[in-house]
């Protein structure tokens, strides 16, 4: 088949699962509010089905008449199996349904962990462990995410730039891959997070900033989402515009803006101490945050502090990707409303288009679930549009392992 037609049927294919993926709709009106013609909308929705990714049924008419046929998309009949790492706390497992609903979601510990190899088997042991809980009414498994606070080098097949050390420069995906037999996708978080904002408000040019162990940002520019030729475009973490007292435990260089925005930027101001373990990084993030909802001046102060850095690095992300809306992710939105009066202030003084442009700056309430959302929507994209073969067979899904 010409590459022009399958480019063609490709994204009719896309366009006719988008109408009915989130509203049900009738092949008349998918094919009207498309601008295709009738005759194409029902010999894909006829494919689409045997695949049995929509299902239809009779509409009830009052007149009569041939009765058309209400097309609703099985949302459930396959699901993506997540793996959030993106902390050094605990894994996150969890199933989504086609339009990322969250079905299952679950917690477990991983820091007594020495290698990858014993990492990934465990991840494979847990799932196999609770997979009846995932796997329910014959639902097959469309691909495995993974969420890192990493950046995945497409070149090279590697992570890279870990928050963990047991990530750094290893062959995750190929890990996994081998151990579920699955297809498997790898992204950081932050990129994760802007897509799921995106595939729920429908805005394409959005800015996502990430802190939390690490410090992230996502962004989409005319709904596209930025990469770079390795994949990692869009680091911020090491931008010199941080406190210039400060040496960065990763680069080691002086000011990076992460040790300040990062949680344990966060506790080193609030407890005057740079060197500190995981765990004294936690509970001091738990007393900062108890200190702060009793209103302490102490902790305010410091907030006030990170706003003004957060404040600096929105200037020059806004400047550098002209965003319609900006979404604060991570720690941020348990503070926004402290922090946003001296993050706006700082954003102000150093904006370009300062007194034409109406920012819109968010919170991103849906916390660590956009993370899996994010997951959802990259697998969803990914496995079906990204490859000519889409209607053999073979691409119906693995049943649950």
């Amino acid at each position: 088949m010409n590459a022009s037609i399958i480019d063609v049927k490709k994204n009719n294919i896309k366009n006719i699962l988008d109408a009915v993926r989130f509203s049900d709709s009738t092949k008349k009106d998918i094919a009207a509010d498309l601008g295709i013609s009738f005759a194409t909308v029902s010999n894909i929705c006829n494919e689409l089905k045997e695949l049995d990714l929509i299902i239809d049924e009779d509409m009830e008419m009052l007149s009569v008449g041939r009765t058309p046929k209400i097309i609703r998309f099985n949302r459930n009949k396959f699901i993506t199996l997540c793996f959030d790492l993106h902390t050094t706390q605990h894994i996150t497992i969890a199933a989504l349904n086609l339009c990322s609903e969250i079905l299952f979601k679950r917690k477990f510990p991983f820091n007594h962990l020495d290698s990858l190899q014993e990492f990934v088997n465990y991840c494979f042991t847990l799932y196999s462990s609770i997979k009846d809980e995932i796997c329910v009414s014959g639902q097959a498994i469309l691909g495995l995410a993974v969420a890192v606070s990493a950046k995945f080098d497409i070149n090279t097949q590697r992570t890279i730039f870990s928050e963990l050390p047991l990530f750094e420069n290893k062959p995750l995906k190929q890990m996994f891959e081998n151990a579920f037999g699955l297809p498997v996708y790898i992204e950081n978080e932050s990129s994760l997070s802007v897509s799921a904002v995106q595939s729920k408000t429908g805005m394409k040019n959005l800015l996502y900033v990430f802190p939390s162990e690490g410090l992230g940002v996502g962004v989409t520019i005319n709904g596209h989402l930025l990469t770079g030729e390795r994949g990692y475009a869009s680091e911020i973490c090491h931008i010199p515009i941080g406190n210039p007292e400060i040496t960065c435990r990763l680069c080691g260089q002086m000011g990076c803006i992460e040790s300040d925005l990062c949680t344990r930027g966060f506790v080193t101001s609030y407890l005057g101490r740079i060197e500190m373990t995981p765990e004294e990084v936690r509970v001091g993030w738990n007393d900062f945050l108890k200190e702060m909802k009793s209103g302490s001046g102490r902790v305010e102060k410091i907030i006030e502090q990170k706003g003004e850095y957060l404040g600096v690095l929105l200037s020059v992300l806004i400047n550098l990707f002209d965003p319609a809306t900006v979404y604060l992710g991570g720690i941020i939105p348990v503070m926004f409303d402290k922090i946003y009066d001296p993050m706006f202030k700082a954003l102000q003084a150093r904006l370009l288009a300062k007194d034409i442009y109406n920012i819109d700056i968010r919170p991103d309430n849906l916390g660590e679930d956009s993370v899996l959302v994010g997951c959802s929507e990259m697998v969803y994209q990914k496995f079906l549009f990204s490859e000519t073969n889409y209607f053999k067979q073979s691409h119906k899904g693995a049943q649950c392992l």
